[in-house]
């Protein structure tokens, strides 16, 4: 069935919505659900977002406001000494982090025909360019599934010491990323389009929390 696709707001523009809306409804309507991310952190109370939410219903996509992060103290905490940090920064880049509390809070996962493991995160100026099926869909699920990373160990291990750990600790990837430009390269490029296993990533979101703190 259809699964959820979530993109964050951030200093994006309704016509980037507009675009990448219309373009999921021409290549992957059947496919994936569109749920639009609208953060409120930092605006005006008297800034009002039902103009945009009640046009992003009529086009078809599940729109959530976000009041707050879950996590919102260590991000201002992050940034405290930041100057030129606006309002927008300390919530737009931080909203796919929070994607797994958001599906609970909301209950995305018990909506009809929505996948209960896996999200396609997109920002909002991506646009689909070609058709996407659920066989696509399947195929990186699939990929991510077959992937083993093992953990970070400290420089200070020997390289024996490393070998045995990373033997020992190989586990399956909660996140892949998408390469942007470059398609041939190894490393991750663009967190802008990211395939996430949600409980997995739930899991592992405190101990990102501690790395960045």
């Amino acid at each position: 069935g259809p699964r959820s696709r979530c993109t964050a707001d951030g200093a994006a523009i309704r016509m980037d919505y507009a675009a990448a809306l219309a373009s999921a409804q021409l290549y992957a309507t059947d496919v994936l659900q569109p749920v639009l991310l609208l953060g409120r952190w930092g605006l005006a109370d008297s800034q009002d977002l039902s103009g945009i939410r009640s046009w992003a219903t009529q086009q078809g996509a599940i729109v959530v406001i976000v009041e707050r992060l879950t996590f919102q103290d260590d991000v201002i905490q992050w940034h405290n000494n930041d100057t030129g940090v606006g309002p927008d920064y300390l919530m737009g880049p931080y909203l796919r982090l929070d994607i797994p509390s958001i599906i609970d809070k909301h209950k995305l996962f018990d909506l009809p025909g929505i996948c209960s493991r896996h999200v396609l995160y997109t920002d909002a100026d991506t646009l689909f360019v070609s058709p996407i099926t659920d066989q696509d869909m399947d195929e990186l699920i699939s990929v991510m599934g077959r992937r083993g990373y093992p953990r970070t160990s400290p420089l200070s291990v020997v390289w024996w010491e490393r070998l045995f750990q990373w033997l020992s600790s190989v586990e399956r990837p909660f996140v892949m990323y998408g390469r942007e430009k470059l398609l041939n390269t190894k490393k991750p490029k663009n967190t802008g389009v990211m395939l996430i296993d949600v409980p997995r990533f739930r899991q592992e979101l405190p101990a990102i929390l501690r790395f960045r703190n």
